[in-house]
């Protein structure tokens, strides 16, 4: 009994921290919304599009932000130019080469745009192949290039900055569902799906059984990679 009082004690410790860390700044002066996208970009972060599904209607945003955290401010910037200017929700958004990718959302699933801070201006990049479908998932960046994984047909697709083109990679042979995570390291991307976690080997194409996790017991298992 004492031990659990201790935890809870020091969770609750932990959360007052934690909390205290947290600074409210300036409010998006945009109107509010849901399955936005946003990224960081230097010293800056951008942030747009999204829906607002009310009682009887829905709308779709196509405004683009820009956040100054020097100055606490906000400032709008071109509009998406994706689904015919008519607004985007549940886009995939990254940045690379000092310029943000946003596209491949729910309405325009192929759709992929280029935005440029220093021109304030979008560019139309190649589409991905038609009927892909990447929508609420997540990308993952290594050095020149990103990967995508389609949960619908357990494809593994990615993209080449320099050459602006696409290429299926492979079939991916582990379970996937909108709820999966994913993060990169090491030229090489991590996913984890339901209590599973494991590891895309870019050099080789192989996937490895990397770590089990046992919510029971809230701890991380270490385990030998398995080979697929």
């Amino acid at each position: 009994m004492m031990k659990h009082l201790l935890l809870v004690s020091l969770l609750f410790i932990a959360c007052q921290v934690t909390a205290s860390q947290w600074t409210q700044r300036s409010s998006l002066e945009g109107t509010g919304r849901h399955r936005a996208c946003g990224v960081g970009l230097g010293n800056r972060g951008y942030i747009g599009l999204g829906h607002y599904n009310g009682v009887g209607f829905e709308v779709y945003y196509n405004d683009w932000w820009t956040f100054d955290p020097a100055t606490n401010s906000w400032t709008q910037k071109a509009i998406y130019p994706g689904n015919n200017g008519n607004g985007e929700l549940g886009c995939h958004c990254w940045a690379y080469d000092n310029k943000v990718y946003v596209g491949l959302g729910e309405v325009e699933h192929e759709e992929l745009y280029r935005f440029d801070p220093a021109t304030n201006s979008w560019e139309q990049m190649t589409s991905a192949p038609l009927g892909i479908n990447f929508q609420d998932t997540q990308e993952m960046v290594l050095a020149d290039r990103a990967y995508f994984m389609n949960v619908f047909t357990a494809e593994l697709y990615k993209y080449l900055f320099a050459s602006d083109n696409w290429s299926l990679v492979s079939t991916i042979p582990i379970p996937l569902n909108f709820t999966y995570s994913a993060c990169t390291y090491d030229d090489n991307f991590w996913v984890k799906a339901d209590y599973t976690m494991y590891m895309y080997e870019t050099a080789t194409d192989l996937w490895y059984e990397v770590f089990l996790l046992d919510c029971s017991l809230a701890k991380l298992l270490k385990a030998q990679p398995t080979f697929f």
